[in-house]
């Protein structure tokens, strides 16, 4: 319930409360709560006999929270950027791994997030979402900290596209020699080319 009301709270000046004449009333958290239950999962139709919406609601309030979250969210998802959060972090790894990831600032990783089949109305290339395991998705970089806290994410590619050619072409990626000072790296799997700042 805390996870959920600080959500609310980072997503609500981003959020307005949508009224209209003889229908429905979507708070903050009626809106975050069906957005939720649609990210897990949900069926929109059982969403919105819960929420006592009507279908047209439950869509255009949908798209609107994933904007308010996507806008609330952005300042909480953020790397290291003092000398003294970067200690702190690699600090973090270092205990976590019993001094082995020494100077280590983020673990870096890549996640295909399923997602049906696109039309060629929806995308000029349908087929660039369809991954080398055969379904279609989107291409998730992300990163977190010692606390497995996010501290970046990009969610730009289609699922055809390989993890180092995704987080190459990031905007973080173009200012990582600024980013990650010297004495300290990144931690990713072998999908990722080994350079002094990506281990």
């Amino acid at each position: 319930k805390a996870a959920f009301h600080e959500l609310v709270r980072l997503c609500r000046p981003y959020l307005p409360v949508r009224r209209k004449a003889r229908a429905d009333s979507v708070t903050p958290e009626v809106a975050l709560s069906m957005t939720l239950r649609w990210l897990a999962g949900g069926s929109y139709l059982d969403i919105c006999d819960v929420h006592n919406v009507r279908e047209s609601c439950f869509f255009v309030t949908k798209s609107r929270t994933l904007e308010a979250m996507k806008k609330g969210l952005k300042a909480e998802i953020r790397f290291p950027e003092t000398e003294e959060e970067r200690a702190k972090v690699a600090a973090g790894f270092a205990a976590y791994s019993n001094g082995a990831l020494r100077g280590c600032l983020s673990s870096l990783d890549g996640l295909a997030v399923q997602i049906h089949e696109p039309t060629k109305k929806d995308t000029p290339n349908p087929a660039g979402f369809k991954n080398r395991k055969g379904f279609f998705a989107i291409l998730v970089q992300a990163m977190c900290d010692s606390d497995r806290l996010f501290t970046y994410v990009s969610v730009k590619h289609q699922g055809s596209c390989h993890d180092s050619t995704a987080f190459d072409s990031c905007p973080f990626s173009c200012g990582l020699a600024d980013l990650v000072p010297s004495g300290y790296w990144i931690a990713a799997d072998d999908a990722y080319g080994c350079t002094e700042k990506i281990i």
